[in-house]
């Protein structure tokens, strides 16, 4: 055996020369040690931060479907094209009164010098 580096696990050992005659590879790149394929897996996890933000990201991606699929009903309700069925009417499709003149407000009142109010 050859010798151990430092910072190495204590469960880790080194391969000799002649073990890596053991160590082979097929054409689809996977490893075989004496024959056998070596089977390597990890697992995957994210902090609660990185869920929460995975979460929020999935929650706007069907918003921002849903958004696009109402304005295509509109778009496509505005042209009599009704088979992606119409919007309900709401307060902000009905016409708005027509705005009424602001009255000009009278000029301040001056009084002469010595008159109170």
């Amino acid at each position: 055996m050859t010798r151990k580096p430092a910072g190495w696990p204590d469960d880790v050992e080194p391969l000799s020369i002649e073990e890596f005659e053991k160590l082979g590879i097929n054409a689809r790149s996977e490893l075989f040690w004496d024959g056998h394929r070596l089977i390597t897996r990890s697992k995957f996890y994210l902090t609660l931060p990185q869920t929460l933000l995975a979460f929020l990201a999935a929650v706007a991606s069907i918003a921002t479907v849903a958004t696009g699929l109402n304005n295509a009903a509109v778009f496509l309700c505005a042209r009599d094209v009704h088979w992606l069925g119409c919007p309900a009417p709401s307060a902000a499709l009905r016409p708005l009164p027509a705005p009424q003149p602001t009255p000009t407000p009278a000029p301040p009142v001056r009084l002469a010098p010595g008159i109170r109010q």
